[in-house]
Order: structure tokens, then C-alpha cells, then sequence
């Protein structure tokens, strides 16, 4: 029963330690998704939405 219990249990601890947040060294790893998502929303269009992604004072934002 011991054992049983230790194997069902063994999945759950599996998951702790790992960082989720480790960079890949890819263009866009600090690109702030949420940031970008809030920006498309407020768009009426999708070129409003590209110009202003590609503002100066907006690259701040969506870039951590």
C-alpha cells in the first residue's frame, strides 16, 4: 500500500523545480504578450494596430 501510494504521488513532485521562465535566446523572448494583446484590442484596424506595435513609446511596453 506504501508503494502505491509513493508511485501515485511521484507525478505530483515531478513538476517543482523547474524554471519556466528560462530564456531560448530567440528574438522575443522578453516580448511582453499580455502588453501586445491589450495593444490589439484597443486597434481598430490591423495597420492602426502594426503602426503603434511599431511606435517608439509602445516598444517599451511590450518589451520587457
Amino acid at each position: 500500500m506504501v508503494v502505491g501510494m509513493t508511485l501515485t504521488c511521484l507525478p505530483v513532485f515531478s513538476q517543482e523545480g523547474e524554471d519556466t521562465t528560462a530564456l531560448l535566446g530567440l528574438p522575443g523572448d522578453n516580448l511582453d504578450l499580455y502588453a501586445v494583446l491589450t495593444l490589439f484590442q484597443k486597434s481598430k484596424t490591423i495597420e492602426e494596430f502594426e503602426k503603434s506595435l511599431n511606435e517608439e513609446k509602445t516598444k517599451s511596453i511590450t518589451w520587457i
